[in-house]
């Protein structure tokens, strides 16, 4: 989620999107573990375009029964295994 702002300058980002996702009510955030490693390697089988860290964070998400996954990639949109969020179009400008 921050490596894209980074990349384009927007160094305001980051703090931003820590504190959303920090303070979210019903958000939890998980560590990903050791149970959690297999499940990447099959999502990136049927998702050839899906990189090795989004995948550990998609795998993480399932495993702990999450309907939704919060991301600035627009590419996440064409998972099928869980609904993403795109967090760039809940900020307000």
């Amino acid at each position: 989620m921050l490596v894209k702002p980074l990349r384009d300058g927007r160094h305001d980002l980051p703090k931003q999107y820590r504190q959303i996702l920090t303070n979210a009510a019903g958000l939890t955030l998980y560590p990903i573990d050791e149970t959690t490693c297999e499940h990447p390697a099959q999502l990136r089988a049927k998702y050839g375009w899906l990189r090795t860290p989004d995948a550990l964070q998609v795998a993480t998400a399932l495993q702990h029964g999450a309907e939704i996954i919060v991301t600035n990639d627009e590419g996440w949109k064409r998972l099928t295994d869980i609904r993403a969020i795109i967090l760039k179009d809940y900020i307000v400008a």
